[in-house]
């Protein structure tokens, strides 16, 4: 097959995709038909068979591309933000124990990706609402990886022990969710502040006490 041809139908395929997060966040699996969707994306429905192959290959697609890009901005995150902190010492053979400022500088890139993906990770959300259409796939969960890899940072950051590191990633993490579902005018109403900076000063704060776990950093 011409590259042309190939490249045409990445383009093809990634439109689709892209349309499917969208309104599988919005209305779940069952709340529009792949005829919907193909109007929607303007592409002929027999695309939408020929790359996914049915609804749930296409739903399935979606949940992929979420993981991946989350992991790739955790990734990019780990290498610019945290490493660098966290190995400042690693010529003298000791980590470097990250202090609250530091901390709270994390947290608040993370959380500045985790808004950039909103659209996915509301994706996930609904999830617990599609219990009858989760992803197919019977691997290992996407981001264990990831996270036992922050739970290890966590442990090696601020000196607890490996469980307590993992109960505070997993309460980060859908404390996270919470918050960026949201948009940032309701947070401002649900923390009773009223600019968006504030609000946002406000998540900030409070992801760092779930995710220090009352330490007295």
């Amino acid at each position: 097959m011409p590259r042309t041809s190939t490249l045409r139908g990445d383009v093809a395929r990634d439109k689709i995709l892209q349309h499917a997060l969208q309104i599988f966040s919005q209305r779940g699996f069952e709340g529009f038909t792949t005829r919907e969707l193909s109007a929607k994306a303007k592409v002929n429905i027999a695309a939408i068979n020929y790359y996914f192959g049915h609804k749930q290959g296409l739903y399935d697609a979606a949940v992929d591309e979420v993981y991946r890009r989350l992991r790739e901005r955790g990734n990019q995150v780990f290498t610019d933000e945290v490493a660098p902190r966290l190995f400042a010492r690693v010529t003298q053979g000791t980590p470097h124990k990250l202090d609250r400022e530091q901390i709270h500088s994390i947290v608040r890139r993370l959380y500045q990706v985790a808004r950039q993906e909103s659209v996915g990770i509301r994706l996930l959300v609904r999830q617990v609402l599609d219990l009858g259409h989760l992803s197919t796939h019977d691997e290992e969960h996407p981001l264990r990886p990831v996270t036992d890899i922050a739970s290890g940072m966590i442990s090696t950051a601020l000196g607890f022990p490996a469980e307590r590191s993992r109960t505070n990633m997993v309460a980060f993490g859908f404390l996270l969710s919470r918050y960026v579902v949201q948009d940032e005018r309701s947070l401002a109403l649900a923390f009773g502040v009223e600019s968006v900076e504030d609000a946002e000063a406000c998540v900030l704060d409070t992801l760092v006490t779930v995710l220090v776990g009352g330490s007295d950093l």
